[in-house]
């Protein structure tokens, strides 16, 4: 399990700052991006670990710590971005670099779907449209 650097989040909840926190049930999550894992703001979201029912209070350090966060792992990250089930990294990847990668890449099914758009020949009209057409 990847254990949230409270230290980090407490900067980012003393400040203000914006941390997307989501639960098991969440069907979102903001933007991974490369610096995952090594900046709390912006960076993409974090996992509530504790129910939905539990809160916290803005501004009270130990009411963050009743969410139980934790970063997504890389391969949490890969599976939400579409990545077949068999992948995997190297052994002498890094988690950081491991992050990087994920950050940097796009969701494999939105680009599944792109490529066959692009590649895909377009189909003769179909009888319908014709009709239709010269109608007008």
């Amino acid at each position: 399990m990847l254990i949230l650097l409270y230290s980090l989040f407490f900067r980012a909840w003393v400040c203000s700052w914006v941390v997307d926190i989501v639960t098991d049930t969440s069907h979102h999550t903001c933007c991974f991006t490369k610096a995952y894992g090594r900046y709390a703001e912006g960076t993409g979201s974090v996992l509530q670990c504790a129910p939905e029912h539990v809160h916290a209070t803005h501004g009270e350090w130990e009411s963050l710590r009743t969410l139980r966060l934790r970063y997504f792992s890389e391969s949490e990250i890969a599976r939400l971005h579409h990545f077949p089930q068999h992948f995997f990294f190297p052994d002498n990847v890094t988690r950081q670099q491991r992050y990087r990668l994920l950050g940097n890449s796009l969701n494999v099914r939105v680009v599944a779907h792109l490529l066959h758009y692009l590649f895909t020949p377009p189909s003769a009209p179909s009888q319908a449209c014709t009709s239709s057409a010269s109608h007008a």
